[in-house]
């Protein structure tokens, strides 16, 4: 399991919606009714998504938690939400009998603490060789440690693992 320490140094992004409002509106509003010293956060980057919206990079879910929090209370119509950053992984050479539950199981023994909503399987579906191919989507950390080990074993097989640049419309 992630310790304390652990958790709070994974960079997790807090999004607050413009809702009709400018970037520079938006920025103004929560930089001038959100204290930051008071409620203990520090933003490590801040940015402009496609959409408009406000994106900040803060160092934990609790501190996430912290923002988002402050933000709805300081305007009452904010909506804001929590993300981690997240990467596509692909599986492939993986056992015909191996089902979407195995897989997730079997990753969820690789690194412990890890829940079920942690990996979302975005596809799994046979291959030519008879064996199959999985497209994941799970936290950037797992991710990068998947592809720096790059085999995993699933069943009986060692699967060959390598992690892919994500699209915006999968996270």
């Amino acid at each position: 399991m992630l310790g304390e320490e652990e958790e709070n140094k994974k960079m997790i992004w807090a999004i607050i919606k413009a809702q009709g409002r400018s970037y520079a509106e938006l920025l103004k509003t929560v930089k001038t009714n959100v204290d930051l010293d008071k409620i203990g956060v520090k933003i490590n980057k801040l940015r402009k998504t496609q959409h408009g919206d406000l994106l900040l990079e803060v160092p934990g879910k609790e501190n996430a938690t912290k923002l988002t929090n402050a933000v709805k209370i300081a305007n009452s119509e904010a909506e804001a939400v929590i993300k981690s950053s997240k990467v596509v992984i692909h599986i492939t050479n993986i056992d015909a009998d191996i089902t979407g539950k195995d897989l997730v199981g079997n990753l969820k023994n690789q690194k412990e603490g890890l829940q079920d909503e942690d990996i979302k399987i975005l596809s799994l579906r046979p291959m030519l060789s008879g064996s199959q191919a999985a497209t994941l989507l799970v936290g950037k950390e797992m991710g990068d440690n998947l592809d720096k080990i790059g085999k995993l074993k699933i069943g009986w097989t060692s699967c060959v693992v390598k992690k892919t640049r994500a699209c915006s419309e999968m996270l």
